[in-house]
Order: structure tokens, then sequence, then C-alpha cells
């Protein structure tokens, strides 16, 4: 699961954040 905050940016962000 290691994809770019540009495209899921809505929960991957918050997640990695």
């Amino acid at each position: 699961m290691h994809q770019p905050p540009s495209h899921k940016k809505k929960k991957e962000g918050v997640n990695r954040n």
C-alpha cells in the first residue's frame, strides 16, 4: 500500500500523518 498522497489524499494522507 505505497501510493502517493496525490491520488488518495482523503484517507491515506490522514493515515500517513
